[in-house]
């Protein structure tokens, strides 16, 4: 049977092995949070905002504003003078 100082001995070494095992998985997670993070952010970065349109779809919606526009101004009927009073 082990003697009480070498039994708190055991126990202070389990404790100090168990203290630098969680030590290790907070540091790793950590280290991914903050590797997710700056992932992310780059994506952002480099892709531009992302409530910004690209210039095809811009091209595009302009063209059928204009297009709309035009139709509709063909559509109503203009003013018409007959020269009688």
């Amino acid at each position: 049977m082990a003697s009480p100082p070498e039994s708190r001995e055991k126990a202070r070494r389990a404790l100090a092995a168990r203290a630098r095992r969680i030590s290790v998985i907070r540091r790793r997670v950590v280290a991914g949070a903050v590797a997710a993070f700056v992932m992310a952010w780059s994506v952002i970065a480099w892709s531009g905002s992302l409530g910004t349109a690209d210039t095809a779809s811009t091209a595009a919606a302009s063209t059928t504003t204009q297009s709309t526009q035009s139709t509709q101004s063909q559509d109503e009927p203009s003013a018409v003078t007959t020269g009688q009073s």
